[in-house]
């Protein structure tokens, strides 16, 4: 298991950073993400469960997002505290400007390469599963 932190910014003394916990090695390469929205502390509680169950029975790589937006989840908040906006809606982001875009843009970096993108949101109150699948086309 190989722990990174890539750099977002530093907003005044604070480093914010965005971190990627890797799984396994080779292909193919899933990346997990979750934690976009603050409040959706359930995405962590499924990824712990999942790594218990997988074990060592990993074959290829796992990606895993657990703070898809630091700034989203340290402020309990489902928009960013300083741009104020959707982290949903901040994709594909950008290298400068807001802090939400440079967050969009770093995940889709740092997602690169993967196979499959599994994005985990929950909700404040009880509905009905729903999964959404899209498809680049590849």
């Amino acid at each position: 298991m190989n722990i990174r932190r890539i750099p977002i910014a530093t907003i005044g003394v604070i480093r914010l950073d965005l971190p990627v916990v890797t799984v396994g090695r080779g292909q193919p390469v899933v990346s997990i993400i979750t934690g976009l929205h603050g409040g959706e502390e359930s995405g962590v509680l499924v990824l712990r469960d999942l790594m218990r169950a997988l074990g060592s029975k990993i074959t290829g790589t796992l990606r895993i997002f657990p703070a898809g937006n630091p700034l989203t989840q340290a402020f309990k908040q489902r928009s960013s505290p300083l741009d104020n906006i959707n982290p949903n809606r901040a994709f594909p982001g950008s290298d400068e400007g807001v802090v939400s875009g440079r967050i969009a843009a770093l995940t889709l970096k740092a997602m690169a390469g993967s196979d499959l993108v599994i994005d985990l949101h929950c909700f404040s109150q009880d509905c009905v599963f729903t999964g959404v699948l899209v498809s680049n086309g590849d």
